[in-house]
């Protein structure tokens, strides 16, 4: 593990020890996938000691990914971009639908050996089939020549669409990324621009264009989808997408990726646990994520004096809705090598609350996160503005609870005397108080209780 250095995310580190099963996603720089919301859903459903956490691997060190994947012990995992392709010549086997491809997205690993699958394939089927569209003898135009795109477009073709486009805004690069799997199953591929679309059956936008971060933007003109009898749009978050829109408004069937992503996991866990799971499962699975996107639409902030147990309501609470989670006092300890107590005496308290402030600012609001603040953070000005109008929660305790639980707690930067921590308790709760959009009265409820009331304010 030293050669490759993977940077398992701290979300999971604590929850790793005295699980059976472990499962992940490979990738760079990641920091959150629906995958990881799904397959814990799945875990959770199915009652399955398992958990499925992100793997990030640093450059220079994915030559020997597959080896360590086997020594931490993990059981099944996915593989990101951009490694869908370089993983397979460390790979013991691959299925026939992941060779013609040309990419692995699922590993799993048994007794030591190794086989890859394309599973995105796979679901890609599942969702037309769900949504009763007709495939042969029929007319696709696949906007885009990415990795999706080409698991889109062997199973159209291997399942007898007459005319199957690559559409892209460069045609030597989708050329390049489709040359290698076209001429080893002697299959021709015809590539267009978009300004060259004719008539179909069905239109497929296998790009980025109208995800969250580009959520006002589409490759077409809404004149386009009157040449068509269907739109699909791969693209799962949000689950309308401006692409779908233009397709309703023209009276067209409009397909969104979700369920695709969804059917994808099922997949992923039947070659993971040797099982078949039926319709049922799945469409059990997909409404606890439908569940997931209506709590999940905002960010969260716990706030709460030191010892109000905003870490490990926070952790559990992200855990058991599939979401991130982000610890504001463990960043600053992370970045500045030092207890919060030490970095409130050398960095003094005004340093200290603007790095707590620059924190909060850096944070993905597009992410369905869990976060809990420093208690103080709410004393110091621009973090209670940049609070005011997020949803808060606030984690009340009483202080002779509180008081108890930091008493001999030596990483807890606090005041000397009884009285001097209750003014400073009763100057704070005043603050949180104005600040909190929902109160959780905590005293004599369990972690559990916790954020079962959390999660029916969600």
């Amino acid at each position: 593990m030293e050669q490759l250095k993977i940077d398992v995310g701290t979300k999971y580190n604590s929850i790793h020890q005295n699980i059976k099963a472990l499962y992940g996603i490979i990738g760079k720089n990641l920091d959150y996938t629906l995958l990881e919301v799904i397959n814990n859903i799945f875990f959770e459903m199915k009652g399955l000691d398992a958990t499925y956490s992100i793997y990030n691997i640093p450059n220079g060190h994915s030559e020997n990914i597959v080896n360590a994947i086997k020594s931490l012990g993990i059981s099944g995992i996915n593989v990101a971009v951009p490694y869908k392709h370089q993983i397979i010549t460390q790979l013991d086997e691959i299925s026939p639908e992941a060779k013609k491809i040309g990419l692995v997205d699922t590993i799993k690993i048994e007794r030591n050996l190794s086989k890859g699958y394309n599973t995105q394939y796979y679901s890609f089927g599942k969702m037309l089939s769900r949504e009763r569209i007709k495939i042969v003898n029929r007319d696709f135009y696949i906007l885009g020549a990415g990795n999706i795109a080409k698991s889109v477009f062997w199973y159209l073709k291997d399942n007898g669409a007459r005319n199957v486009t690559i559409v892209s805004r460069n045609i030597e690069k989708a050329q390049k990324a489709f040359s290698q799997s076209v001429y080893d199953c002697g299959e021709e591929v015809s590539i267009i621009e978009y300004k060259n679309i004719g008539k179909g059956y069905a239109i497929i936008n296998t790009t980025s264009c109208g995800t969250t971060a580009n959520i006002d933007t589409t490759l077409v003109d809404k004149n386009i989808f009157v040449n068509f009898e269907v739109a699909i749009d791969l693209v799962h978050s949000p689950n309308e997408t401006l692409f779908l829109k233009r397709a309703k408004e023209k009276g067209k069937k409009a397909v969104s990726g979700l369920y695709m992503l969804v059917a994808q996991v099922m997949k992923m866990q039947e070659i993971w646990q040797n099982k078949i799971y039926n319709e049922k499962d799945e469409e059990q699975v997909f409404k606890e994520v439908l569940q997931y996107f209506k709590k999940c639409k905002d960010t969260v902030f716990l706030i709460g004096f030191m010892g109000s147990g905003k870490t490990v309501v926070g952790q559990y609470l992200a855990k058991s809705l599939g979401m991130n989670f982000i610890d504001c006092n463990k960043i600053i300890e992370n970045d500045l090598n030092k207890s919060v107590s030490a970095a409130l005496e050398e960095e003094g308290e005004q340093a200290f609350r603007e790095k707590e402030y620059s924190i909060l600012k850096g944070i993905n609001l597009n992410k369905p996160t869990i976060i809990a603040t420093g208690s103080g953070c709410v004393t110091y000005y621009p973090s209670y503005e940049y609070l005011k109008d997020k949803k808060v929660v606030y984690l009340y305790n009483d202080f002779n609870t509180i008081f108890g639980r930091i008493r001999d707690n030596k990483s807890c930067h606090i005041v000397k005397s009884r009285q001097e921590i209750e003014n400073l308790y009763n100057y704070r709760f005043e603050v949180y108080e104005e600040l909190a959009q929902y109160i959780i009265y905590c005293r004599n409820k369990s972690i559990r209780e916790i954020t079962n009331e959390i999660k029916e304010y969600l």
